[in-house]
């Protein structure tokens, strides 16, 4: 018996310690423009475990709030909570929303609700972005919608003390309206985005649904996937990948598109490369690696599938059982856009792209593929450029040349299967 009595203590005691200390705030609402900030960072950095944000009002304030080593913390948004960034409250150019520095199995629970910015307010600056998240790892956020920063609706780097972030979890998250990216990835690995939206990017350049650009050859892009995902109505290209910082000496790039959308993206006055998809690269001593996009579609567009100036010896990119469809509406855009790395200094040659059934149809004169030289002869040749393109159209489609020789390919084998369409 008396042993019975002291299992039960020990089981007891033991069920205390997993119990989740958790704490809804705000504890009282005194107005319709209740400012949240001072109990949301008191119950962040106690030793509560969950923060329940309850819905008692259309939208909390919130100033500028950084968060450094917070660890084992869940923040739960009730329905309908809102989120916003107070009005005058972002007066320095690099204040966030959210900023998490070093933190550490982080979980963001939305529930559909908001968080939200004043974009039209920050006149001056890219970088107020919503959430940044600096050399954290374990970190899962999912169901909220994110709009109207001055910046990225995420950002996800490194931190002084740790060079990346690693293993984020995003899920169900739309960014929209953000005024530099949706979504930027400077250094990270072991990253999962799904079933979100990056649409209506607009406001400082590059206004990419997602750019992926680390700032130097010391950061790394690994294991980076986006499944099931849409990028659509921004201003720049739907996926970015600006690659240039990186060099020989950096990680392999490791990326990977599986189900995505890709569509209308690109507003005329943005002076970036019109496409959507836009591929770069350091011209020498270029990052090594792979890109790759799985039965993804990319559609409805005036402008370039992709665009590149990246060399064959770059990382590759591969394309399978992917499908573009109603492209390069505007006849002056190549459907495949390549241009010479370097108008003055010949460099490598172009190419490092592979096409694993990927099937076309669109019914404008654009050529399906250009490759664009230099007067000076400095593009060397392309290279690596191989796959199955099967082509639907009302007429057969070219290769076009613009100071540049077919001589000089190598490698080229794109077995392109021509199928007459009325449309």
């Amino acid at each position: 018996m008396f042993q019975k009595i002291i299992i039960i203590i020990i089981l007891l005691s033991f069920q205390t310690i997993c119990i989740a200390k958790s704490i809804k705030i705000p504890e009282k609402v005194t107005n319709l423009n209740f400012n949240l900030t001072d109990e949301f960072k008191l119950a962040l950095n106690s030793n509560v475990d969950s923060i329940i944000i309850k819905s008692n009002i259309e939208d909390y304030f919130l100033d500028p709030v950084t968060l450094f080593n917070i660890y084992n913390k869940t923040i739960i948004f009730e329905d309908s909570v809102s989120l916003r960034a107070k009005p005058g409250s972002f007066k320095k150019t690099n204040d966030v929303l959210f900023k998490f520095i070093n933190c550490n199995n982080i979980i963001i629970i939305g529930n559909n609700g908001e968080l939200s910015m004043n974009k039209n307010e920050y006149v001056n600056g890219e970088w107020r972005n919503a959430i940044s998240l600096l050399g954290c790892d374990n970190v899962y956020i999912e169901k909220l919608h994110i709009k109207d920063s001055g910046g990225d609706g995420i950002y996800i780097a490194g931190s002084s003390t740790r060079s990346f972030s690693s293993n984020i979890h995003l899920n169900t998250i739309i960014c929209q309206n953000n005024k530099r990216q949706g979504l930027s990835i400077i250094s990270a690995e072991h990253v999962v985005i799904e079933n979100s939206i990056f649409c209506d990017t607009k406001g400082a350049l590059p206004e990419a649904g997602i750019d992926i650009e680390p700032n130097s050859e010391h950061d790394r892009v690994v294991d980076i996937n986006f499944n099931n995902c849409i990028f659509e109505k921004n201003g720049h290209s739907g996926i970015l990948l600006a690659l240039s910082k990186l060099n020989s000496n950096s990680i392999p790039v490791s990326v990977t598109f599986n189900d995505c959308i890709i569509s209308n993206n690109h507003r005329p006055e943005n002076p970036y490369a019109k496409a959507e998809l836009v591929f770069t690269a350091e011209k020498e001593n270029s990052v090594k690696g792979l890109v790759k996009f799985n039965k993804c579609l990319v559609k409805d567009s005036d402008w370039s599938f992709f665009y590149s100036r990246k060399t064959s010896s770059a990382y590759s990119v591969t394309f399978k059982d992917c499908i573009v469809n109603n492209i390069s509406k505007n006849e002056m855009s190549a459907v495949i856009n390549l241009e010479v790395p370097d108008y003055y200094k010949e460099t490598d040659f172009l190419g490092g792209y592979y096409f694993d059934n990927l099937q076309l149809e669109y019914y404008t004169q654009a050529p399906y593929l250009r490759i664009r030289g230099s007067h000076l002869n400095t593009l060397k040749g392309i290279s690596n450029i191989k796959g199955t393109i099967n082509l639907i159209s009302n007429t057969p489609k070219e290769i076009e040349y613009i100071n540049y020789e077919e001589k000089n390919n190598k490698d080229v084998d794109i077995r392109l299967n021509y199928i007459f369409s009325s449309h």
